[in-house]
């Protein structure tokens, strides 16, 4: 472990340790564009990490991000590693949001955050993407521009709106309301996977008028709930 002597009267300085070589928790770190079909929605979610550049508010990027087709298959879920940066402090939520050092590391499975940002933005090209409670997620992106200026955004947050008594119900109200899936998120920890999967889940039961709730299903056609590009 290199170490640094100062001169006499002077502190030493030693580097931390690198952490040690983890299995990659991502399932899938090449994307799979060729399982998108032209016209159908994809499933989105993600985790993130923060930054905070010096004499400015800390903010957002991402973490981990999944993506699901239609059929439910996972077609991207990878953590981005950012580069480096002077003045640009990196920062990680708490544990339970499902993002550690060890995750954003190269030799770890991580792949460059450049890469990643693209990806995304080419999936999303032309077609619907869903979310649920989306806000942090339309705003996570750091170095790509206009990623959703040719989507069409549907959030489940709104096709949900009234369960559990809340305008803006939460997804584990949403998938234990609508879905009964009592397994959710049992691990303690949140996976983009699984929120992609269970907001795939919520659409399609909204779309078919299966919705246990009783607000009326809402139409394919109700402009209110979608937005158009960013």
């Amino acid at each position: 472990m290199p170490v640094t002597v100062q001169p006499a009267g002077t502190t030493t300085t030693v580097r931390p340790k690198r952490q040690p070589k983890t299995e990659c928790r991502a399932t899938q770190v090449v994307p799979l564009f060729e399982k998108l079909k032209a016209g159908e929605p994809v499933f989105i979610d993600m985790e993130f990490q923060d930054y905070k550049v010096a004499g400015e508010k800390q903010h957002h990027r991402i973490g981990r991000v999944a993506i699901i087709n239609h059929a439910g298959e996972v077609v991207l879920d990878v953590f981005p590693a950012y580069r480096s940066e002077p003045n640009v402090k990196k920062i990680l939520p708490p544990r339970r949001f499902g993002v550690n050092w060890s995750d954003l590391y190269f030799d770890n499975g991580a792949v460059p955050a450049e890469k990643v940002e693209r990806w995304v933005k080419e999936m999303v090209k032309d077609r619907t993407v869903v979310v649920h409670g989306g806000t942090h997620d339309l705003t996570a992106f750091y170095i790509e521009q206009d990623v959703w200026a040719t989507s069409t955004i549907v959030d489940t947050q709104w096709l949900y709106s009234g369960v559990a008594g809340n305008s803006k119900p939460s997804l584990l109200d949403c998938v234990e309301s609508e879905l009964g899936l009592d397994h959710f998120r049992s691990g303690g920890e949140h996976s983009p996977v699984e929120d992609a999967e269970a907001t795939r889940q919520l659409y399609l039961r909204a779309q078919s008028g299966e919705r246990k709730s009783d607000d009326a299903k809402v139409d394919e056609g109700d402009s209110s709930h979608y937005r158009h590009g960013r």
